[in-house]
């Protein structure tokens, strides 16, 4: 197991690319900081191309976190920064996935994933060849005219992924895009955004409750803990790609998620939280 890095650790070594997203000293707290305390003294840095999944116990500040990143709220103190340039709003070179897909009914598939690029009407030819192109990407191609009460969840969830990708972001955001999938579907979703992500090799962050899909999807896993939530370990994930259904009952798959479980077991024993599990 991998301890957390301190604030000093997250420069880059000499010679190497300084890493895509750094966090430093992150703080947050609801009412400007007066009221309950989410976070504290959270540093992260994450290389270019790097996917990072992030694990915590429920109210760990995980989806917190990610909206502070993707610029949809203001830290109480500290500093996120992509490529160098600090995060102080939402940017169209951040793409996020939700819980839910908060497709627009009205709209057909092809034209939910138009929205970034305004309304279907007002997007350009280039901005819809992209459109059907990552349709074709995640599969749903023939489902382009059809609207979101025809879709399947797991079908909903490609179309968000879709809509992320298309103004071709530097980070992706995925804030337990398959929480309310069935198992079936929450594997097979998972194998696919792999397959995404292999192709572009975008940087991600990455927040499930699901150890087995963490360690399944990520390059290294952080782990939260504690309220005012911090980073507690920083754990790398060297399993080869692509990863398989077949790696799920590997034996260095099944080690890692086994000594993330005693981890949670642990954090649970002295806070009382609940530990994440998940299908695996």
């Amino acid at each position: 197991m991998t301890s957390a890095p301190s604030g000093a650790a997250l420069a880059a070594a000499p010679g190497a690319a300084p890493p895509r997203l750094v966090i430093s000293d992150l703080a947050f707290g609801y009412g400007g900081g007066k009221g309950e305390a989410v976070l504290q003294d959270l540093s992260l840095s994450v290389e270019d191309g790097a996917f990072v999944a992030v694990l915590g116990p429920s109210g760990s500040g995980k989806s917190t976190l990610l909206r502070l990143v993707s610029g949809l709220a203001a830290p109480t103190s500290g500093s996120i920064a992509l490529d160098g340039t600090p995060i102080t709003g939402p940017r169209s070179d951040i793409g996020m996935v939700f819980q839910k897909p908060t497709l627009l009914p009205w709209r057909t598939v092809r034209d939910n994933v138009l929205l970034p690029a305004g309304f279907a009407r007002a997007a350009g030819p280039k901005a819809r060849a992209e459109a059907d192109r990552l349709l074709a990407l995640v599969g749903l191609s023939k489902a382009a005219g059809a609207y979101p009460f025809q879709l399947s969840g797991g079908m909903a969830q490609r179309v968000g992924i879709a809509r992320m990708l298309l103004h071709d972001p530097t980070l992706l955001i995925l804030d337990e895009p398959f929480a309310a999938l069935d198992a079936m579907t929450r594997e097979d979703l998972s194998l696919e955004l792999q397959s995404i992500w292999m192709r572009g090799r975008k940087t991600a962050l990455f927040v499930t409750h699901s150890i087995p899909e963490a360690v399944m999807l990520a390059d290294r896993v952080v782990v939260l803990a504690g309220r005012p939530a911090r980073v507690v370990a920083d754990i790398p994930v060297p399993l080869p790609r692509p990863r398989t259904i077949e790696t799920l009952t590997s034996a260095d798959f099944n080690t890692i998620a086994y000594d993330l479980r005693q981890m949670f077991r642990d954090i649970a024993g002295h806070a009382g939280a609940a530990i994440p599990g998940g299908p695996a």
